[in-house]
């Protein structure tokens, strides 16, 4: 299961495309007696045990208009099974033909995830013996789901529809649906009439149903996540000196609404109050953020939001500073009528300065720095405090490059490649550029505070052009695998792209 796992994470960082189209013609169904034998000799069983009673699952209904009764009509049955440690299967359809199939996978508990996958691949072999991709939908197909779904955390923009992972074939429809790491949920049904894909499901933004009679008019407390996910980029030239990633935390057992910054040793122990930035996050159509809230209170109780204005300026140090905020995690009180308090819990960024702060003493860990190194590793990363910066040159905030191995994630419009301890970049015109991370590891002279533990980045921007335009990466974290006492490969890697105006 770890091996799947791993996998299941790089490709993460991969969309998979190129759904399925349905044919005009609804499917026939499968006979019942040869759908069975075919579960049984998959399972290598003579039988397995039919569950009485089982009503239909509310979460088989991938959409609120979708309704039970065209799954389950006068005269059909719902048959289920569990099929070892890996799947509860419902077979729907009367005594001669099933029309619809629902497999839950509850895949943190399964031990032999090969096992379960075999199983799929020969149910939708036998259910689609002319199609060569049922062969690895089941994977495939959890894959886009949970890559979507991962991304939907963050990213209120991703519609519900967008997590579905849909196909279709000789007139049957399928879909995957699950919530990364733990579910997947699999429906293949011969009634396409039954699927439907409404305007809620489509939203962009996602809203919660809005019943009025289901509302919770007695909610008192609600989480709100800020999230700067735009393609934008951002014009640094007033702070042109980076100083690296910046993180905020409340202490939870106090009541205090302050976030105290944590920045790599610049700022030391500051405490920032938030609440002025957050009204100014107003979300689309809404004129503040307590309107935004206003909207669903009661409805929902974790609100995501896009960072409509990322900067904010920290005040009354002898350098001015400016950080860009990424993430915002924001505890909220109040009620039906009424005015939102905002309790700051985490906070994540990038800090900035007009001109590079007087050297201070580097904040000192208790157990530095904050990464393990597995086995046949080695890695650099920001220690105590980052080196800072100057941008002046490139002062256009682009974006960043992270991911693990070969699966980088590059900003749009860029895209990219990983070969080795080469990253290629090529822009929209079809430029490109070769960053070699060899040259950039005989640059540093960082020493590692203990055994497999990062080394701190003593040297981490890498200067190059693409096209007739100059960049600069500088380098947050990254991890190698070894190969003969030499980096080999890229393992992890995080850093921040910025570009001449």
């Amino acid at each position: 299961m770890a091996d799947f796992l791993k996998v299941v994470c790089l490709t993460l960082f991969a969309l998979f495309g190129g759904l399925g189209t349905a044919s005009g013609q609804e499917h026939g169904g499968w006979p019942t007696d040869t759908l069975i034998m075919k579960a049984e000799e998959l399972l290598g069983r003579e039988s397995f045990q039919e569950r009485a009673d089982v009503p239909l699952p509310a979460m088989m209904l991938l959409d609120p208009t979708e309704e039970a009764s065209c799954f389950v009509e006068p005269g059909d049955r719902i048959r289920a099974f569990v099929a070892d440690d890996f799947s509860t299967v419902l077979l729907i359809g009367n005594e001669t033909s099933i029309h619809t199939l629902w497999f839950y996978f509850p895949i943190l508990g399964v031990r032999d995830t090969d096992e379960a996958f075999a199983f799929y691949d020969g149910m939708l072999a036998h259910l689609f013996p002319d199609w060569s991709g049922a062969d690895g939908w089941a994977v495939q197909s959890l894959q886009r789901s949970w890559e979507v779904g991962a991304a939907a955390f963050k990213d209120p923009t991703i519609s519900r529809d967008a997590m579905i992972a849909r196909d279709g074939h000789a007139g049957a429809r399928l879909a995957g649906w699950g919530v990364p790491p733990d579910i997947m949920t699999y429906r293949i049904t011969a009634r396409a009439h039954c699927e439907k894909i409404s305007a809620e499901l489509l939203a962009s933004p996602r809203r919660a149903p809005r019943d009025k009679a289901q509302r919770d008019n007695t909610q008192e407390w609600a989480q709100l996540q800020l999230n700067y996910l735009h393609h934008h980029t951002i014009d640094m030239s007033e702070t042109p000196i980076y100083l690296g990633p910046l993180s905020g935390f409340r202490n939870p057992r106090t009541s205090d609404e302050t976030v105290r910054l944590n920045s790599s040793g610049y700022l030391g122990d500051r405490l920032v109050d938030l609440d002025l930035w957050i009204e100014k996050q107003a979300d689309g159509a809404f004129a503040s953020t307590q309107d935004f809230l206003a909207e669903g209170w009661g409805y929902e109780q974790h609100f995501l939001m896009l960072i409509q204005e990322p900067l904010l300026w920290l005040e009354g140090e002898e350098v001015r500073y400016r950080a860009l905020i990424d993430s915002l995690s924001v505890d909220v009180t109040g009620s039906i009528d009424g005015y939102y308090a905002y309790q700051p819990s985490s906070l994540s960024g990038l800090l900035f300065a007009e001109s590079a702060p007087a050297a201070i003493a580097p904040q000192q860990r208790i157990d530095p720095p904050y990464m393990n190194l597995r086995e046949g590793r080695i890695g650099y990363g920001v220690e105590g405090r980052a080196a800072a910066v100057d941008i002046s040159d490139t002062p256009i905030h682009v974006g960043g490059i992270s991911g693990l191995g070969g699966n980088l994630r590059f900003p749009a419009p860029l895209e990219g490649n990983v070969e080795g301890l080469v990253i290629t970049l090529r822009d929209a015109a079809h430029d490109e550029a070769r960053i070699d991370l060899a040259a950039w590891l005989t640059r540093q002279s960082g020493t590692a505070p203990g055994p497999n533990r990062l080394s701190s980045i003593s040297n981490p921007a890498i200067d190059f052009a693409l096209g007739s335009r100059r960049y600069s990466l500088v380098v947050e974290t990254a991890t190698f695998e070894m190969a003969d006492g030499n980096a080999e490969r890229i393992d992890i890697f995080a850093g921040r792209l910025f570009a001449q105006p």
